[in-house]
């Protein structure tokens, strides 16, 4: 599977289990901005897609190494860091060897730059499939921290 296939199974179940709208962005023109931006209720999430080698499933737990994937264009990560401190930013990285996905923050992959050669395992983020569940989670979450600044604010 190559990355232009995983974006596009990944957006059509995003547009029709979460709900919203994905949108393409241009790829070389970009100045490393992620693959895509998903806008629902107003709230934007950026989605970089990316395909991983290097995926392991050991006695069910599965072990990933996203930064080695990220690491391959750091002037994008950088730019994604940058966004992340104002909009939630996402990694999807689909492992087709082991049919997972990883999706993770720039939180995390800030965590495991630390540790290149160290593999990833956390059972809420690393899941068979697509990785729908994950950024799920993630948007509900980042959703809820939204909500609940408002409500501070207008308080």
């Amino acid at each position: 599977m190559n990355e232009a296939s995983y974006y596009s199974m990944l957006a059509h179940d995003i547009e029709s289990k979460i709900g919203g709208k994905i949108t393409k962005l241009a790829d070389k023109s970009t100045l490393g901005l992620p693959d895509s931006i998903h806008v629902k209720d107003s709230i934007v999430t950026w989605i970089e897609t990316k395909i991983g080698i290097g995926a392991e499933i050991i006695s069910s737990l599965i072990y990933t190494q996203p930064w080695n994937v990220v690491k391959k264009d750091l002037r994008q990560f950088e730019v994604c860091k940058r966004m992340s401190k104002h909009s939630l930013v996402l990694y999807a990285i689909y492992y087709p060897i082991a049919r997972v996905s990883a999706i993770v923050t720039i939180n995390q992959l800030e965590a495991l730059r630390s540790n290149p050669d160290g593999f990833f395992v956390h059972k809420d983020y690393v899941k068979l499939g697509r990785g729908l569940e994950q950024i799920r989670m993630l948007m509900n979450h980042n959703r809820e921290e939204i909500y609940a600044n408002a409500r501070r604010i207008s308080s």
